[in-house]
């Protein structure tokens, strides 16, 4: 079976586009949001997408994760983050889980493949602006680490 290799790339008008590497020709465009993408991470054949979206001419951040199967092109369930998801982070070796993070420090850890189980929301205690969130896989496989004015390690399980 040949493997596939892309170059996925966010757009300010809220596409995916997946390139050829090597020539940098398209191959694919998915709209993912109206408006500029904020950030997206790919693990293995799963892309997750955050972004704005427009609403009566203005853009408010989207309150859904977008999930896509590079394998065959289709947008999975969405997966629903009421305050604003700013920051995706797939984890290093729980390939189907993310993390996804607001602004204001709340975030919450899920299972893409069943959503109907195992969505976790936390609250980092002091409130702050959230600017980067990174999973290091140097740490042990159920670590995250929030980057924020000052550093959070958290261990969820």
């Amino acid at each position: 079976m040949k493997k596939s290799r892309l170059l996925v790339c966010g757009s300010t008008r809220g596409e995916l586009i997946l390139q050829d590497p090597r020539s940098l020709s398209v191959e694919h465009r998915i709209q993912a949001h109206t408006g500029t993408i904020s950030d997206l991470d790919v693990s293995g054949n799963l892309i997750v997408t955050c972004g704005f979206s427009e609403r009566q001419g203005t853009l408010i951040i989207d309150p859904l994760v977008k999930v896509y199967d590079m394998r065959n092109m289709r947008s999975l369930a969405p997966i629903p983050f009421p305050n604003g998801p700013s920051f995706l982070k797939m984890h290093p070796k729980l390939s189907a889980t993310v993390c996804i993070a607001s602004q204001t420090g709340q975030f919450q850890l899920c299972d893409v493949g069943n959503l109907s189980t195992g969505i976790q929301f936390y609250q980092v205690s002091k409130i702050f602006l959230c600017t980067l969130l990174r999973s290091l896989s140097c740490f042990s496989a159920n670590t995250s680490l929030l980057a924020l004015q000052s550093v959070h390690v958290f261990q969820p399980f």
